[in-house]
């Protein structure tokens, strides 16, 4: 007798159980496809995708090699950084970041320790018409925000020159411009115009006060317009982007350096560019001995989108990978895992703060 297709697994059921028993995560994914090309698992409903896949595989096209991450540990390690070696993220973005994969809908919102952002997608015009665009997400969109941020603290202005080509754009973030639906070039012109559309608020709090920056984050988006190759609307490639002052004044105020080797070494994980940023951000002033982060906590800063029954235990594996990655390219980072959390101990920042 025929299965029942509901008494088949679900493909991420299986897919997280070959994880959970060792299988390499990207061999593990090419064996759920061929076990769903065959019929002998379903794909997922909505409602039952509880918790996300593991974060190991998010972007496996930008995942660097161990063997990159040490080469760019030890750069870090034995030479400080130069010049152009730095990079800048606002600091409210070190604390809570954009979401990590695409998400439902048209509105995101994060609140942690008295700091929140919410954002909302929104549409450019592409020369015939509106264009719709999701809410930004991954590692591209955080990789372009520090390059956009730090070459508008460089030139003392809040309009930025992208340059001639989305080809060196991509280099200047450590990538090689690869096609492909899923290579660096298509996510890159997804991310870099889904950032420019969107709608981002944040707010903190300094004692009983609440405060919000609101408005847009990019003021002006002009783009070069072609017809795109699969015939489907007009591609966009900016020639200028231009931060709302009010984003770029609070940016002068508080914006947090971070080392771009790290950053790069760090491209294929958004949880591990965020956990780097926060890092970058807290440890230099933490006061007395430590300060220990439980995971509730460590959970609702980083791990919004790990839901259902393994939810937290997914969230401390996938955590721990990211946290030796960080830890790889921010040698003086002060940090160790306990068996309730992580503890925090005084660390110099990654780039020295000017006397």
């Amino acid at each position: 007798m025929a299965q029942d297709k509901h008494d088949k697994p679900t493909r991420e059921a299986y897919l997280q159980q070959l994880i959970e028993k060792g299988l390499d995560p990207r061999m593990a994914k090419e064996v759920v496809s061929q076990l769903v090309e065959a019929g002998q698992l379903r794909e997922d409903a909505p409602s039952e995708r509880t918790y996300p896949t593991s974060e190991v595989m998010e972007e496996e096209s930008a995942r660097p090699s161990r063997q990159a991450l040490l080469a760019a540990s030890k750069r870090i390690s034995m030479n400080g950084p130069a010049g152009n070696d730095l990079a800048f993220m606002h600091t409210i973005l070190c604390q809570v970041g954009l979401p990590r994969r695409a998400i439902e809908g048209t509105s995101f919102q994060r609140v942690c320790d008295g700091v929140g952002i919410h954002i909302q997608a929104g549409s450019l015009f592409d020369g015939e018409g509106w264009v719709e665009h999701p809410v930004p997400y991954g590692a591209m969109p955080r990789l372009v925000l520090a390059h956009l941020n730090t070459q508008a603290l460089r030139q003392r202005s809040p309009i930025v020159d992208v340059g001639p080509s989305a080809s060196a754009f991509l280099r200047t973030l450590g990538f090689e411009p690869a096609g492909g639906d899923r290579g660096p070039y298509t996510m890159f012109k997804r991310q870099v115009q889904a950032l420019a559309a969107c709608r981002i608020t944040m707010g903190y709090s300094v004692g009983d006060t609440a405060y919000t920056v609101k408005g847009d984050l990019i003021d002006e988006f002009e783009a070069w317009t072609r017809p795109s190759g699969n015939g489907a609307g007009r591609d966009l490639w900016p020639e200028k982007i231009a931060f709302t002052q009010r984003y770029y004044d609070s940016l002068t105020q508080h914006a947090v350096p971070l080392d771009l080797r790290a950053l790069h070494a760090l491209k294929g994980s958004a949880l591990a560019l965020d956990l780097y940023a926060m890092l970058a951000e807290r440890l230099h002033r933490v006061n007395g001995k430590s300060v220990l982060l439980h995971w509730v906590s460590l959970r609702a800063q980083f791990g919004h989108d790990y839901h259902g029954e393994h939810g937290p235990r997914n969230f401390k594996r996938d955590f721990k990978v990211a946290l030796k990655k960080v830890l790889a390219v921010y040698p003086k980072a002060r940090v160790s895992v306990v068996k309730t959390g992580i503890a925090l101990r005084p660390s110099p920042p990654p780039i020295p703060y000017r006397g």
